[in-house]
């Protein structure tokens, strides 16, 4: 590598050279599409409608719209000097999603590209009357091919719609979802184009943007190549059908006249079911209109990062009165983490409140147990397919009786596929599975803090998937994991999606903006939990979120230009290392001098041919043979076929029964009227010094405690109010007004008979919980709604370890700070793996993990603040033999 070019934008995307320049296309460039929030000083009522100051988590107060800023980057295409490799143009709001890019000797450029229409119906506050669904028309994307023209020197722009625009409705032939690849003939006459969406080739005239002919080709074309003739008209295609596993050759008569004359078959491991339904998900087949397709708003199983009126739940909140804007959510990880959507509402499968209910328990939408594991992700499918998926005006029925567009067995097929998408690996994660010191010590901070409050363990981004399923408002709490690929988080766009928090960065919204904006705008919460955003950050870029090993998919090449770099051989260490613990399978294919082709597996101690023909080679041999220049080989880390969607992911976390438990005594709702309440404590044991009584409003709320006295066999007791969280507590009345949650705290040593009566206001549902005492609350965000802090082992290596665990299979091997080591795993209450009594295990170590390097300053260097672990933390994981591992769990010893 000899120079890197630095591209201003989200997820660079495409790249071609064309005469003396270089283009690339930016993929979630956005639209300028925000929130109508700004700061106070900006409020006009068009592009900003309500003061962000006031924006929350539940909607309370205000209306707001989704509109478009000028000011907000949208940053498309990038034009450099191949001789000197300076930016010559960039050339901004083209298009909102841009898939591929063509161009000419002649200085034009042609963009595969779709562009959303999320403001269409963005006036959900302020519009007279409040827009819906209708006013969008089931088109949420128009397919354009955008036209850039720098022939004659300064770049102008312009678009080739490809279809009539709405309101007008495109027959099946006249529709061409997702334009991807994109090629141009010799002559510069024709551009050739995939629609991956509707399973077509397709040509136009690059003059006058004309469609010209049409060919069916397989499922989801996304890449194409051209031949040109002599004349440079186009003579031969070659389609790769990216989830049809296909390729298509096209034959030319004309650009009019096309004819696919055979189809490759490629070898395709992929699940027969799992790639109908992720046929389904990528086809505009999906959507009524047959102009967009699920992942036109989810490409890649990620988010257009794009606000959406989508009909989420009306605000029954006072000062809003709309259906919620939410962004859009990934569909990366949705195993375990029923209910879905920022609403809690689709796929619920427990008795909780939701954003249609709001404080008020909802009956579950869902029943798994009934109807197995793919109910309510079903749930999910069918309502998208109604309702964002279907003609507002008059959605038909389709084959199977249901609303909306699929069979049954393509639903079936699409929720199969949903659940088998993993989250995307930290992209920082060592390849040889040791975290860096910096994410270690985010690891710590996150989840155990030294019993300090963290977003870890104080019930909201809890192992093992950072979520939970409680309600807060008219907010559902999202998952952290995959939170480094995305700059519009939150469900109403809080965070990374207004233009006062873009001002202030120059290079625009990319994945780093929720960073120095989400995380940065937490720093009052840090910085009283007595840490930095920095270790978390590296946590999060490091952590095991896909279930697969740092070294899955890393390379290696040997060969005479190789081998004689030392970073080549500490790649191969650290492979083969990761290998002999069976983390991955190191599998290499190369040829011999003489042509001759060679595949081989190692075994832990040599390369096995793979056929069993040739004797087994040992390290040296190979790095000796590529030296003298007669092999070259590339080896790769890869897995095995154990994996999602019937081999998930295995999950650990806290055991709230023997780390220290918060008990949930009551529920409270606004609905309930309020007036002093009288409530038995559950029992303590004999031993128990200290017992600690939690109040908790959702959402952070405001709420007002007075006459608490806690009683034992009917005569009061001496208790102490702690202040948590931006509390006043007031010791001499008993009475406590703060914002979060306060404890009481007594000396329980011999009390028997325990009762708790005070008089509560709260405008928001309050939790009532009692403890053994200690400080912090967590979730585990699976099961029930229980709320419970983690005491993380202590034991490691010294006896059993009682925690809980999901799809945790027979024979599963275990991991500590990355490397294998023995030990045993065994249901704790009954029944036998994977499907233990009450999900809890114990995992016993044979020896204490040898002690981990704790040393800082870590690369976050002197600012880097908070409580560090010392030697005796450690990071458990297990993982199913060939296939995928567990998010990282803390232990010490």
């Amino acid at each position: 590598m000899i120079n890197q070019i630095n591209i201003r934008s989200q997820d660079p995307r495409a790249i071609t050279v064309a005469g003396n320049r270089l283009y690339v296309v930016a993929f979630e460039s956005g639209n300028q599409t925000q929130v109508s929030g700004c700061l106070p000083e900006d409020i006009d009522g068009d592009i900003c409608t309500f003061n962000v100051e006031e924006q929350n988590v539940t909607g309370e107060g205000y209306d707001s719209d989704i509109t478009r800023h000028p000011n907000i980057p949208d940053r498309d295409l990038y034009i450099f000097d191949t001789d000197t490799d300076e930016a010559i143009d960039t050339i901004s709001t083209i298009g909102t999603l841009l898939y591929g890019v063509a161009a000419t000797d002649s200085g034009k450029a042609f963009v595969a590209m779709t562009d959303a229409r999320n403001h269409v119906n963005g006036r959900a506050g302020t519009g007279s009357p409040k827009h819906s669904l209708l006013e969008l028309g089931n088109r949420a994307f128009l397919n354009q091919i955008g036209v850039i023209d720098c022939v004659s020197g300064a770049c102008q722009k312009s678009t080739f719609e490809l279809e009539p625009l709405p309101p007008q409705r495109p027959s099946p032939r006249e529709a061409f979802a997702t334009p991807f690849g994109i090629t141009i003939s010799d002559d510069e006459s024709t551009l050739v184009v995939t629609a991956a969406g509707s399973n077509k080739l397709f040509t136009l005239d690059a003059e006058t943007g004309e469609v010209l002919g049409q060919v069916d080709v397989g499922w989801i074309p996304r890449g194409v190549t051209l031949q040109s003739n002599g004349d440079g008209a186009p003579e031969r295609a070659w389609i790769y059908n990216a989830i049809g596993n296909t390729v298509s050759i096209v034959d030319f008569t004309s650009p009019s006249d096309m004819t696919v004359v055979r189809t490759l078959e490629l070898e395709d491991p992929t699940d027969p079911l799992v790639k109908l339904g992720r046929s389904m998900f990528n086809s505009a087949k999906a959507a009524t209109s047959g102009t967009f397709a699920c992942a036109s708003c989810h490409p890649d199983g990620m988010s257009d990062q794009l606000m959406w009126n989508i009909e989420a739940p009306p605000c029954n909140r006072p000062g809003c009165t709309q259906f919620q804007l939410r962004s859009t959510m990934p569909i990366r990880g949705l195993r375990d983490t029923a209910p879905y959507h920022w609403d809690n509402v689709p796929g619920n499968p427990y008795k909780v409140s939701n954003g249609s209910s709001l404080d008020e328990q909802a009956e579950p939408t869902c029943d798994p147990e009934a109807d197995g594991e793919f109910a309510c992700i079903r749930d999910l499918v069918n309502g998208g397919l109604a309702t964002s998926m279907c003609d507002p005006e008059n959605c038909p029925i389709g084959p199977d009786g249901f609303a909306g567009a699929l069979s049954e067995e393509e639903r079936h097929a699409m929720s199969v596929f949903l659940l088998s998408v993993p989250n995307a690996q930290g992209r920082e994660r060592p390849f040889d599975d040791r975290v860096t010191e910096q994410a270690r010590a985010g690891f710590f901070q996150w989840n155990h803090n030294n019993g300090r409050m963290t977003c870890g363990n104080h019930s909201c981004h809890a192992m093992p998937l950072m979520t939970r399923i409680e309600q807060s408002g008219q907010f559902a709490v999202p998952s952290f994991r995959g939170i480094t690929d995305r700059f519009l988080v939150t469900n109403n766009g809080r965070f990374g999606g207004m233009e006062h928090q873009l001002r202030y960065l120059p290079d625009g919204p990319d994945e780093k903006t929720f960073a120095v904006g989400g995380f940065k705008r937490g720093a009052g919460f840090f910085l009283e939990s007595g840490y930095t955003e920095q270790g978390p950050w590296q946590m999060l870029l490091e952590n095991a979120q896909q279930g697969t090993s740092g070294a899955f998919g890393r390379q290696v090449t040997l060969s005479v230009d190789s081998v004689a770099d030392e970073q080549t051989l500490l790649v191969l260490d650290a492979l083969e290392a990761v290998a002999r613990g069976g983390a991955i399978m190191l599998k290499g294919e190369g040829a011999w001098a003489d042509g001759t082709t060679i595949s081989v597996n190692y075994n832990g101690v040599s390369y096995v041919d793979r056929e069993g023909d040739a004797v087994a080679l040992m390290r040296d041999e190979l790095i000796a043979a590529a030296s003298a220049g007669e092999l070259i080989l590339t080896l790769t880390g890869r897995m095995g076929q154990a994996h999602e969607p019937f081999d998930p992911q295995p999950l650990l976390w806290g055991d709230a029964a023997r780390n220290g438990s918060w008990a949930l005594v009551e529920h409270f709702g606004p609905n309930q009227p309020w007036g002093q309440r009288i409530l038995r404590l559950p029992a303590v044991s004999e031993d128990q010094e200290n017992l600690r009584v939690s109040f908790r409003a959702n959402g952070g709320s405001w709420i007002n405690v007075s006459g608490i006295q806690i009683n034992a066999n009917g005569v009061p007791v001496n208790t102490r109010l702690v202040r948590e969280n931006n509390s006043v507590i007031g010791d001499e009345n008993h009475i406590a007004y703060g914002q979060g949650w306060f404890t009481v705290d007594l000396d329980s040593r011999g009390l028997t008979n325990l009762e708790l009566s005070f008089t509560l206001v709260s405008e928001a549902p309050v939790d009532v919980h009692v403890s053994d005492g200690m400080i912090g609350l967590s979730n585990i965000a699976l099961g029930t709604a229980n709320t419970t802090r983690v005491d993380f082992p202590t034991n490691a290596g010294y006896g059993g370890m009682l925690i809980k665990g999901r799809h945790i299979q027979p024979d599963s091997a275990i991991f500590v700070d990355g490397r294998r080591v023995d030990g045993s795993i065994v249901c704790a209450l009954g029944g036998s793996l994977p499907n233990c009594d009450e999900e809890k295990i114990m995992i016993t170590l044979d020896t204490i993990p040898p002690s981990a390097n704790a040393s800082c300053p870590c690369p976050g260097g002197e600012d880097q603040e908070g409580a560090l672990p010392d030697d005796s933390m450690h990071l458990l994981q297990v993982q199913t033999l060939g296939g995928l591992m567990s998010n990282e769990f803390l232990i010490f010893h």
